[in-house]
């Protein structure tokens, strides 16, 4: 099944990425209302030719018009009709009626300078392929050389030029070295994405001290420590993107991963303060942040754990290759905020709406939903200080649960959308009481 990522936001002009070089420009929507989206291949964005039954291309639905690319000043008109919606992400969603549709390519990044943390596996490792599909040229940074030099090759693979930087992301220096060398190398950085993470599933009193700070030094200063890094690339040129790779757990903490989550919501309020800064000083430099649901990935393998049982995502989850291809739309279009899924909207939009109904909901079965029924072996290997060798897929072992269909949403759009439909709610409901009090104060004056 190939991806397909449903875009859903308010009518809005999606903005060409902001690149010093001119290239790798995103879709500029004219006439374009909310953005709805098909499938692309299982390995990621394409590049070729769009047609109509190119999988990797994107159907526009059914704005009447749209200006697309980088100043081309192409436009292209949409055959078939749909509920109100613009352009999106993906390709050729194969059911019926969908052939009608016009398609174009997806973003493109030729030639700009993309750097990922936590590149060898997971999500990082999946946006890393979808990058290279798509023209960047791409730095990697991970702590495990072996999985990294085989990351590097397989965008080396794909036609893509791309070099490893072996670093831990706890250590600043290391970082800020890994930045210098890739500029040097590949060029002026235009895209950084922070995604390294690590974890430990138990309850608080199961970890140690040093278990919280080894999850904090990686989870929330590796961010810390890649923004710095970023910055210091992108202030002489006034441009670029930096793109926070996050969690619906930065909005609401679950059991067993107290440690994940504090980290997860320190990077919210660290890039609420960054985005106000840059907004203070008039900078061209954009931060936008994509926030995952449970994803597909091996850090379930080799996550340190104090349970009995292996752990698991909880349910929803969606494959690394849809994070991937919201990434990418992201860094093209970097609205502030979006979020994957319609597991990370609820869970957001309860954390805001009913902290405390969150509190009783997630007590009930979320910490027996994240064991397995299998047990943890005795010789397990974890990552939390180390690198652990193998296991460096993009996809771990849920792959028969995985959804490769998600829900993209602007952030913003998206609470406005359900604050006006509180309000209108509410306005409805008040001309109803309204309307029946009415109704029995003149039948008491009949009588």
């Amino acid at each position: 099944m190939g991806n397909r990522i449903w875009m859903l936001g308010p009518n809005s002009t999606p903005t060409p990425n902001p690149s010093p070089q001119g290239g790798g420009g995103s879709w500029r929507a004219r006439r374009a209302s909310l953005p709805l989206v098909g499938r692309g291949r299982k390995d990621g964005w394409g590049s070729g030719e769009a047609g109509e039954n190119d999988s990797n291309a994107i159907p526009l639905l059914p704005a009447s018009s749209l200006r697309l690319g980088r100043g081309s000043g192409e436009r292209l008109r949409v055959v078939n009709k749909a509920p109100s919606c613009g352009f999106g992400i993906g390709g050729h969603s194969g059911r019926p009626g969908s052939q009608g549709r016009r398609f174009l390519p997806g973003p493109r990044f030729d030639g700009q300078v993309v750097f990922i943390t936590g590149a060898s596996s997971g999500v990082g490792r999946a946006a890393a392929r979808a990058f290279a599909k798509a023209g960047a040229k791409v730095g990697l940074l991970a702590r495990e050389k072996t999985a990294l030099e085989e990351t590097r090759a397989e965008l080396a693979a794909l036609g893509a030029v791309a070099e490893a930087f072996p670093a831990d992301v706890a250590d600043a220096d290391a970082v800020f070295a890994a930045a210098e060398a890739c500029a040097a190398r590949l060029g002026p950085i235009d895209i950084w994405v922070n995604n390294a993470m690590t974890t430990v599933f138990g309850k608080i009193g199961q970890l140690s001290p040093q278990e919280f700070r080894r999850v904090t030094e990686v989870t929330y200063l590796g961010y810390v420590h890649g923004t710095m890094a970023a910055l210091k690339q992108m202030e002489p040129r006034d441009s670029g993107v930096i793109v926070q790779v996050g969690s619906a757990l930065a909005y609401r903490g679950i059991p067993l991963q107290a440690a994940y989550c504090g980290a997860k919501h320190a990077i919210q309020g660290f890039t609420d303060s960054l985005r106000t800064e840059l907004l203070h000083d008039g900078s061209g430099i954009r931060v936008t942040s994509v926030h995952l649901p449970a994803v597909n990935t091996t850090q379930f393998d080799w996550a340190r754990t104090k349970r009995p049982a292996e752990p698991r995502p909880v349910a929803p989850v969606f494959s690394s290759r849809a994070a991937a291809n919201a990434i990418l739309h992201a860094a093209a279009n970097p609205q502030r905020e979006y979020w994957l899924g319609s597991s990370t909207a609820m869970t957001i939009l309860g954390a805001l709406a009913l902290p405390a109904f969150m509190d009783w909901y997630l007590s009930r079965g979320v910490v027996e939903g994240q064991d397995r029924d299998s047990e943890v072996a005795p010789d397990r290997k974890d990552n939390l200080m180390e690198p652990v060798e193998g296991l460096h897929d993009p996809d771990g072992a849920f792959e028969d649960e995985t959804s490769e269909e998600a829900v993209l949403l602007p952030a913003t759009g998206t609470l406005l959308a359900v604050a006006a439909g509180a309000l209108l709610a509410a306005g409805f409901a008040g001309a109803a009481i309204g309307r029946s009090l009415e109704s029995g104060r003149r039948r008491r004056w009949l009588d």
